[in-house]
């Protein structure tokens, strides 16, 4: 059972200024750039507010890896394909094969 809202997961992106589509890599990375600019160690100016936005950072992050980690994920060969199919080169290569013309 999730323990957050829709509304936590969109501000939670918000905050993070990811866009509709994220890898949890991507997430993990766009956190590590905010906290090095928020972190109240960092953040001489402003400590105050610093330290608030390090907070909304770090709820915002922990919001979105709750999320992440609660999606399950399909391992069926069609979602696996499907998936793959996303990338051009392997939507070729399963199709056709190596061969510039005909395939296999």
């Amino acid at each position: 059972m999730a323990n957050y809202s829709i509304d936590e997961v969109k501000k939670a992106i918000k905050i993070l200024e990811l866009s509709d589509t994220a890898t949890v890599s991507e997430i993990k990375d766009r956190f590590k750039k905010l906290i090095a600019v928020w972190h109240p160690d960092k953040c001489q100016e402003h400590t105050e507010k610093c330290k608030e936005m390090a907070q909304k950072v770090n709820r915002a992050y922990e919001t979105l890896m709750r999320y992440c980690m609660n999606y399950q994920i399909s391992f069926k060969k069609e979602d696996i394909e499907r998936t793959l199919a996303k990338d051009d080169e392997t939507w070729w290569l399963t199709r056709f094969g190596d061969d510039p013309v005909w395939g296999k």
